[in-house]
């Protein structure tokens, strides 16, 4: 009996233990991300409207006409989106997060961490390097590079592979071995008609006319 008790006790102490660190790890973490997005000084405002750079991509790429939150059209509120990852379609904005190809971590390791404020903040706002992406395919992906995150399909892999090349060299960012490798070895199996020319700014102009967009 005493034995059991004891057993018990050093179990429930255990989990008590677990319980604390996991908690503790979270809280560390969190401020981590919150201070490196800081590092890239957050969305830009875009001139001549009331939007962020974010919710004027969701309106850009919605493949019909967006609602707002108000009347002055600076929140979107709905659309059509199709996750550039998995191709699932999202209807409300909460849902869609804005996803850089080459996350704000691997930049601020591989080169960024010098770079003066302007270009860090160009590249947080790059459209090149934001893509659309449901909450969980975001969290999943969080700051990995494709060494240890790839999209499931592998028309999606190809797509993804290929943004995120060009994003390393257009911003001269070191790119790790075993990175390059996997890079190179998905494009051998990847065809032109499996990759995808970016089509939503001559969408984005169809739906809404230059002077719409500038409101």
């Amino acid at each position: 009996m005493v034995k059991r008790k004891l057993i018990q006790s050093i179990g429930t102490k255990l989990m008590l233990i677990s319980l604390v660190l996991s908690i503790c790890g979270a809280d560390s973490a969190a401020p981590k991300a919150k201070s490196l997005r800081k590092n890239f000084y957050g969305w830009k405002s875009i001139s001549g409207t009331c939007r962020n750079q974010r919710h004027e991509l969701l309106m850009q790429r919605s493949l019909k006409s967006v609602t707002f939150k108000t009347e002055d059209k600076c929140r979107v509120l709905s659309g059509y989106w199709i996750d550039d990852y998995t191709f699932v379609a999202y209807q409300l904005a909460e849902d869609v997060t804005m996803d850089h190809v080459v996350s704000l971590k691997y930049a601020y390791d591989h080169g960024a961490k010098q770079w003066p404020k302007n270009k860090r903040s160009n590249f947080y706002n790059d459209e090149e390097n934001l893509v659309l992406t449901g909450r969980k395919t975001n969290a999943a992906k969080n700051y990995y590079a494709p060494d240890e995150w790839l999209p499931q399909s592998h028309k999606a892999q190809c797509e993804y592979i290929q943004k995120w090349d060009y994003i390393a060299k257009k911003y001269a960012l070191t790119v790790e071995k075993k990175i390059a490798q996997v890079i190179q070895n998905i494009s051998l199996k990847c065809t032109p008609g499996e990759t995808r020319t970016p089509d939503h700014q001559v969408r984005s102009q169809a739906l809404y006319p230059t002077e719409l967009r500038a409101q």
